[in-house]
This record gives C-alpha cells, structure tokens and sequence, in this order.
C-alpha cells in the first residue's frame, strides 16, 4: 500500500472499528474471541485494500466466513471438547471413574443430532 491507501484504510478502521467489534461480539458472544475475530478481519482488508469497494460489506462478509469456519472446525474435533476434569462436586466422583466413564460419555454425546450438539461445551 502507498501512504494514500494507509491513510484511508487507517481511516476506515478509526471510523468503523468500534461498530466492527461490536458486531464481532454480537456473532460470538464471546469478547476474546470477537477480538480475535475483528483483527484477522482488519488483516484479510489490509492485504486486499486496494482491491475491495465497500469495505463494510467485505468485513462483515469474512467476519461471518471466520465464525463458520470455527465452527466447522470444532466440529471436526468433537473429543476436545469433552475433556471430563474434576469440579469438586462430591457428586462426581473420583477422577479413575471420570475416567472410565469418557468413553461411553463420548459415545453417548455423538448419538446427538447436529442441531442439539452445539447445546453442551
């Protein structure tokens, strides 16, 4: 980019940075990762700023792309999820049976349907 492109682009991200994390936020709900979101958002227009027209439009288009394909990603690996960690509930148990129960835990949860598994995590 040539210093007029820095500015504008410098520019954009001042006059709409604050709505762009907003909206990062009300995708994720979570405000770490709506961070996350919002600058790999601001790096993908930085490498593409001389090439993009509405620069709105092209951010909430690869914010919304990045929150898919996270959400594809954990679901490829459902077992990361699960991880069975001991919460100090009596009710719980020992950690050997926490242990012992995962498998079936994991079996059980991947009897889910698509819409019921984003529910528990």
């Amino acid at each position: 980019m040539d210093s007029k492109q820095v500015r504008a682009f410098e520019g954009f991200v001042t006059e709409s940075g604050d709505a762009l994390l907003r909206m990062a936020t009300l995708l994720t709900s979570d405000p770490d990762a709506a961070e996350d979101i919002y600058q790999e958002t601001l790096q993908r227009l930085a490498t593409r700023w001389s090439r993009v027209g509405n620069p709105r439009a092209f951010c909430r288009r690869v914010m919304h792309n990045i929150v898919i394909d996270r959400a594809r990603a954990q679901q490829r690996r459902p077992q990361e999820l699960f991880a069975i960690r001991d919460s100090g509930d009596p009710r719980s148990g020992d950690p050997v049976t926490a242990v012992e129960l995962r498998p079936a835990l994991l079996a059980a949860l991947g009897t889910l349907t698509a819409q019921q598994r984003p529910c528990y995590g």
